[in-house]
């Protein structure tokens, strides 16, 4: 069996029912040959009380390019986006998205 390396990113209420779902699904996770592992939980308050495990609970970014599956679950956007490095090179400039063009209701 290989290892899946779960890095989450939010201990809270939605980063704790992730982690207590992968637990209680690992035996089915493992009919697709993996066994799930957490490298860590990203979490603004390591000395809150929570339904992770102590050991797992990080207040610093901690690196996730070993992970094979990063959840982010902080919720907000600032705080998630704050939580992560910069890429190791310069993204590629993208065109913006563009969308379908529809009349306005009342135009022609």
């Amino acid at each position: 069996m290989e290892a899946l390396k779960i890095a989450l990113l939010g201990g809270g209420t939605v980063g704790s029912a992730f982690y207590n779902l992968v637990l209680e699904r690992a035996e089915e996770l493992s009919a697709f040959g993996v066994v799930p592992r957490f490298l860590g939980v990203l979490v603004r308050d390591p000395k809150k009380p929570r339904a992770i495990p102590q050991e797992l609970l990080r207040a610093e970014p901690f690196d996730l390019l070993e992970a094979d599956l990063v959840v982010e679950a902080m919720g907000g956007v600032e705080a998630p986006l704050g939580s992560s490095s910069p890429p190791s090179r310069p993204a590629s400039p993208s065109s913006p998205p563009t969308r379908p063009s529809s009349p306005r209701p009342g135009t022609a």
